[in-house]
């Protein structure tokens, strides 16, 4: 199981959220394979995902 995400930074003036994993592993992991589905989400809620 991996760790939470963690909003690193979100930028309200541009509508973005910057996100990052615990580890640089289960960051570049989550990217990979679940960015799209992240992106979508964000997206659906007003934001955009960095």
């Amino acid at each position: 199981m991996f760790s939470k995400l963690e909003v690193i930074n979100e930028d309200s003036v541009n509508k973005k959220i910057f996100i990052k994993a615990k580890t640089e592993f289960e960051d570049s992991y989550i990217r990979e394979n679940y960015l799209k589905d992240l992106e979508s989400t964000f997206k659906a809620q007003g934001f955009l995902l960095s």
